[in-house]
Protein backbone atom coordinates (compact mmCIF):
# COMPACT_ATOMS: atom_id res chain seq x y z
CA UNK A 1 0.00 0.00 0.00
CA UNK A 2 1.35 3.33 -1.26
CA UNK A 3 1.45 5.78 1.81
CA UNK A 4 -1.05 8.01 0.31
CA UNK A 5 -3.33 4.85 0.12
CA UNK A 6 -2.32 4.04 3.90
CA UNK A 7 -3.65 7.46 4.83
CA UNK A 8 -6.75 7.72 2.97
CA UNK A 9 -7.64 4.02 3.93
CA UNK A 10 -7.41 5.23 7.52
CA UNK A 11 -9.53 8.18 7.15
CA UNK A 12 -12.17 5.86 5.80
CA UNK A 13 -11.95 3.52 8.88
CA UNK A 14 -12.03 6.81 11.38
CA UNK A 15 -15.08 7.77 9.35
CA UNK A 16 -16.72 4.29 9.85
CA UNK A 17 -15.65 4.41 13.45
CA UNK A 18 -17.24 8.29 14.08
CA UNK A 19 -20.31 6.73 12.66
CA UNK A 20 -20.47 4.04 14.72
CA UNK A 21 -20.55 6.03 17.48
CA UNK A 22 -23.10 8.67 16.68
CA UNK A 23 -25.06 5.55 16.40
CA UNK A 24 -24.69 4.75 19.44
CA UNK A 25 -25.49 8.57 20.78
CA UNK A 26 -22.28 10.12 21.15
CA UNK A 27 -21.43 13.08 19.38
CA UNK A 28 -18.38 11.98 16.90
CA UNK A 29 -16.26 14.97 18.12
CA UNK A 30 -15.99 13.08 21.82
CA UNK A 31 -13.70 10.50 19.73
CA UNK A 32 -10.16 11.57 20.50
CA UNK A 33 -6.72 11.09 18.82
CA UNK A 34 -4.85 9.44 21.55
CA UNK A 35 -1.52 8.28 19.14
CA UNK A 36 -1.24 8.01 15.51
CA UNK A 37 1.44 6.25 13.84
CA UNK A 38 2.52 5.49 9.80
CA UNK A 39 5.06 2.86 9.30
CA UNK A 40 6.13 1.13 6.33
CA UNK A 41 5.90 -2.75 5.92
CA UNK A 42 9.11 -4.60 5.51
CA UNK A 43 8.99 -7.17 2.23
CA UNK A 44 11.91 -9.56 2.13
CA UNK A 45 12.87 -10.31 -1.48
CA UNK A 46 15.66 -12.50 -3.09
CA UNK A 47 17.74 -11.22 -6.00
CA UNK A 48 18.81 -13.20 -8.89
CA UNK A 49 21.28 -15.15 -6.93
CA UNK A 50 19.43 -15.52 -3.68
CA UNK A 51 20.32 -12.91 -1.81
CA UNK A 52 17.93 -11.25 0.78
CA UNK A 53 17.09 -7.91 1.29
CA UNK A 54 14.38 -5.92 3.02
CA UNK A 55 12.00 -3.66 1.43
CA UNK A 56 9.62 -1.08 1.59
CA UNK A 57 6.58 -3.25 0.67
CA UNK A 58 3.93 -0.91 1.99
CA UNK A 59 2.62 1.64 4.63
CA UNK A 60 0.38 0.69 7.63
CA UNK A 61 -1.47 3.53 9.89
CA UNK A 62 -1.85 2.28 13.54
CA UNK A 63 -4.63 5.09 14.97
CA UNK A 64 -5.53 5.12 18.75
CA UNK A 65 -8.90 6.61 19.84
CA UNK A 66 -9.91 7.60 23.17
CA UNK A 67 -13.39 7.87 23.94
CA UNK A 68 -14.18 9.05 27.52
CA UNK A 69 -17.11 9.07 29.43
CA UNK A 70 -18.94 9.07 33.00
CA UNK A 71 -19.74 5.02 33.40
CA UNK A 72 -22.78 3.87 32.74
CA UNK A 73 -23.49 0.15 31.75
CA UNK A 74 -25.68 1.35 28.57
CA UNK A 75 -23.69 3.66 26.92
CA UNK A 76 -20.52 1.61 27.34
CA UNK A 77 -22.91 -1.52 25.93
CA UNK A 78 -24.16 0.47 22.99
CA UNK A 79 -20.94 1.76 21.86
CA UNK A 80 -19.37 -1.80 22.25
CA UNK A 81 -22.62 -3.31 19.66
CA UNK A 82 -21.93 -0.57 17.50
CA UNK A 83 -18.66 -1.02 17.16
CA UNK A 84 -18.62 -5.00 17.13
CA UNK A 85 -21.80 -4.69 14.99
CA UNK A 86 -19.34 -2.37 12.49
CA UNK A 87 -17.06 -3.68 9.22
CA UNK A 88 -14.58 -1.76 11.26
CA UNK A 89 -13.53 -5.09 13.63
CA UNK A 90 -11.17 -2.84 15.20
CA UNK A 91 -8.42 -4.24 18.17
CA UNK A 92 -10.09 -1.73 21.03
CA UNK A 93 -9.95 -1.95 25.10
CA UNK A 94 -12.34 -0.58 27.94
CA UNK A 95 -10.38 1.37 30.55
CA UNK A 96 -12.32 2.27 33.69
CA UNK A 97 -10.43 5.61 35.83
CA UNK A 98 -11.86 8.08 38.34
CA UNK A 99 -12.80 11.84 37.56
CA UNK A 100 -11.02 14.39 39.59
CA UNK A 101 -7.82 12.83 39.68
CA UNK A 102 -6.02 15.24 41.21
CA UNK A 103 -9.24 15.75 44.16
CA UNK A 104 -8.24 11.98 44.47
CA UNK A 105 -4.75 12.15 44.54
CA UNK A 106 -5.37 15.40 46.99
CA UNK A 107 -7.23 13.18 49.76
CA UNK A 108 -5.37 10.29 49.63
CA UNK A 109 -2.05 12.40 50.94
CA UNK A 110 -4.33 14.05 53.25
CA UNK A 111 -5.35 10.69 54.49
CA UNK A 112 -1.82 9.04 54.17
CA UNK A 113 -0.42 11.54 56.40
CA UNK A 114 -3.13 11.29 58.91
CA UNK A 115 -2.53 7.43 59.11
CA UNK A 116 0.86 8.51 59.13
CA UNK A 117 1.01 11.10 61.94
CA UNK A 118 -1.72 9.09 64.08
CA UNK A 119 0.90 6.01 64.28
CA UNK A 120 3.53 7.93 64.95
CA UNK A 121 1.65 9.14 68.08
CA UNK A 122 1.17 5.98 69.45
CA UNK A 123 5.02 4.77 68.74
CA UNK A 124 5.59 8.07 70.62
CA UNK A 125 3.18 7.47 73.26
CA UNK A 126 4.24 3.71 74.01
CA UNK A 127 7.76 4.74 74.04
CA UNK A 128 7.08 7.70 76.38
CA UNK A 129 8.25 10.21 73.85
CA UNK A 130 7.10 13.62 72.63
CA UNK A 131 7.10 13.91 69.09
CA UNK A 132 8.85 16.74 67.71
CA UNK A 133 8.14 18.84 64.85
CA UNK A 134 8.01 17.52 61.29
CA UNK A 135 10.99 18.04 59.01
CA UNK A 136 10.40 16.03 56.12
CA UNK A 137 7.66 14.08 54.19
CA UNK A 138 8.48 11.23 51.16
CA UNK A 139 5.52 9.98 48.95
CA UNK A 140 5.94 7.88 45.55
CA UNK A 141 3.65 8.30 42.95
CA UNK A 142 5.39 5.68 40.68
CA UNK A 143 2.75 2.81 41.12
CA UNK A 144 0.25 5.01 41.85
CA UNK A 145 -2.97 4.36 39.32
CA UNK A 146 -6.05 5.85 39.31
CA UNK A 147 -7.60 2.94 36.79
CA UNK A 148 -9.49 -0.50 37.49
CA UNK A 149 -7.60 -3.25 36.77
CA UNK A 150 -10.58 -4.92 34.91
CA UNK A 151 -9.70 -5.21 31.38
CA UNK A 152 -12.18 -5.68 28.91
CA UNK A 153 -10.46 -5.81 25.06
CA UNK A 154 -11.45 -7.58 21.78
CA UNK A 155 -9.46 -8.20 18.93
CA UNK A 156 -10.21 -8.03 15.33
CA UNK A 157 -10.16 -12.12 14.84
CA UNK A 158 -12.58 -12.77 17.73
CA UNK A 159 -15.49 -10.93 15.70
CA UNK A 160 -16.79 -13.98 13.79
CA UNK A 161 -17.44 -15.79 16.70
CA UNK A 162 -20.39 -13.75 18.00
CA UNK A 163 -23.44 -14.11 16.52
CA UNK A 164 -25.89 -11.50 15.10
CA UNK A 165 -28.23 -10.12 17.58
CA UNK A 166 -25.91 -11.21 20.75
CA UNK A 167 -27.08 -9.63 23.74
CA UNK A 168 -24.40 -7.44 25.02
CA UNK A 169 -22.53 -8.52 28.01
CA UNK A 170 -22.53 -6.27 31.35
CA UNK A 171 -19.39 -5.49 32.79
CA UNK A 172 -18.86 -4.55 36.00
CA UNK A 173 -15.25 -2.81 36.73
CA UNK A 174 -13.46 -3.85 39.69
CA UNK A 175 -13.50 -1.15 42.71
CA UNK A 176 -9.96 0.95 42.22
CA UNK A 177 -8.03 0.21 45.07
CA UNK A 178 -5.55 3.34 46.17
CA UNK A 179 -2.47 2.85 48.38
CA UNK A 180 0.28 5.00 49.27
CA UNK A 181 3.38 5.18 51.67
CA UNK A 182 4.44 8.26 52.98
CA UNK A 183 7.62 8.45 55.34
CA UNK A 184 8.06 11.26 57.92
Amino acid sequence: TKYSNAIHLAQEKEDELREAIARAGFDPEELKTASFRVAPIQDEKKDRFGTKSQVVGGFACYHLFKLMFEFDQDRLSKVISQITRSELKPNFSVKYSVQRANFVKDELMRDAMANAQHKAFIFADAADCKLGKLLNVEYNWEKFSLASKTNYFMEDRTYHIAPEGQEDIPVIPEDIRLQMIISA
